[in-house]
């Protein structure tokens, strides 16, 4: 592997399940310790760094980074794809391997057999998670600088920005990839080894109790075989998460309705760039000129200290997914196009006081006037204003 590759732990304490599980201490060391003390025995690449987050709660995780001298990096916390970007960037990696922070149990040979895989066929992107075949929590990832930056220009919708590399092993994305699965002992898919919940947690702490914290995979299947109770409750976790996983997919498949709202905040900056740049928003803008990252950061850090403003963020699940300003009276909103014509956008402005508000549209964009008509305004000319 090149020198120039590196492994990105993604790690935050804003967990929905088990908040702050990545801090929480087995014999005294953190999660996300062990997780890089079992990495630092790999050796294919050298180079470990956390990605967490730039919210207030995070301060934790880069103050442990801190005292134990581990490189981290903070971004955002809803673009997860942009923070890998931006943090590959700042570390001039070619090559990363992402790890999440929630798997102290991850195996550092797997590691390296997933790099030496990437390295030898050349590939875009490598993984043993496309088909499941390890216990959860052995995950790993491999792909190249370009893949990710492809991948951070071009992914738009909020699943593909939340989920990093789903864009990379997407059809559509002409990447070339590489899979490898588990054999011998480590073929068990429907065991898992990551700390989600805290059954979780508590079983990852009887296995590191028992045997430290280098205990081998094998080591820790075969301790599951001989304890049967401990072996259910595995399988069973396992089984809940993947009932959820499906939900969630689905979710962010097939919504149509009850969207939340939330204020914007400095955090959505670079997701609300990457959603004004899309190309239909840019085509029924006023000014259809793509939007610098500068540009961005400018007008919302004058706007939000605006009395007269107000900027909410359109949430489905936990994340962002369109954008609804109000600049004085004039109102506009901007869905991520996945989401479009599902009512979303009339649900959420629904919800908002919008007497005496007004909607500059284009003629052309038909379904923007429809939207606004449905709500109770009137047209006039290319001007809409609520009756």
């Amino acid at each position: 592997m090149k020198n120039s590759a590196g492994i990105i732990i993604q790690a935050r304490m804003g967990s929905s399940r088990l908040p702050g599980k990545s801090l929480m201490k087995i014999k005294g060391v953190p999660v996300l310790g062990i997780v890089v003390k079992r990495l630092q025995k790999c050796r294919a690449v050298r180079t470990i760094i956390v990605a967490t987050t730039e919210n207030k709660k995070d301060r934790a995780i880069i103050g442990y980074c801190k005292k134990n001298k581990i490189k981290f990096f903070a971004g955002s916390e809803q673009d997860v794809l942009g923070r890998f970007f931006e943090c590959a960037k700042l570390f001039n990696l070619g090559t990363v391997v992402r790890i999440t922070a929630d798997c102290p149990l991850i195996d550092p040979k797997t590691v390296d057999e997933a790099v030496k895989l990437f390295d030898k066929g050349n590939y875009d992107y490598a993984s043993n998670i496309t088909e499941r075949s390890f216990p959860r929590g052995l995950d790993v990832e491999v792909f190249s600088f370009n893949a990710l930056r492809k991948a951070f220009e071009k992914a738009e919708d909020s699943f593909d920005r939340e989920h990093v590399t789903h864009f990379m092993y997407g059809k559509k994305s002409g990447f070339r990839l590489g899979s490898f699965s588990a054999r011998g002992r480590l073929f068990r898919p429907e065991l898992r080894f990551c700390v989600d919940t805290i059954t979780d947690f508590e079983l990852i702490k009887k296995i590191f109790s028992k045997f430290g914290f280098f205990v081998s995979v094998s080591r820790a299947i075969q301790f599951l075989d001989e304890n049967p109770a401990l072996l259910l409750q595995s399988a069973e976790e396992e089984e809940k998460y993947r009932q959820n996983t499906k939900k969630v997919r689905q979710g962010f498949a097939n919504a149509k309705c009850a969207p939340g709202l939330r204020r914007v905040n400095n955090g959505d900056l670079k997701w609300i760039a990457c959603l004004m740049n899309d190309p239909g928003i840019r085509r029924n803008s006023f000014s259809p000129k793509k939007i610098t990252e500068e540009q961005n950061k400018r007008y919302w850090k004058r706007k939000l200290r605006s009395g007269k403003f107000a900027a909410f963020a359109i949430i489905l699940g936990s994340s962002p997914v369109g954008l609804i300003r109000i600049d004085k009276k004039l109102v506009s909103i901007a869905l991520e196009k996945k989401y479009r014509g599902r009512g979303i956008a009339f649900n959420s402005l629904k919800k908002l006081d919008l007497n005496g508000c007004f909607a500059e549209i284009k003629p052309e964009n038909k379904e923007s006037l429809g939207l606004f008509k449905k709500l109770g305004f009137s047209i006039q000319k290319i001007v809409l204003e609520k009756v």
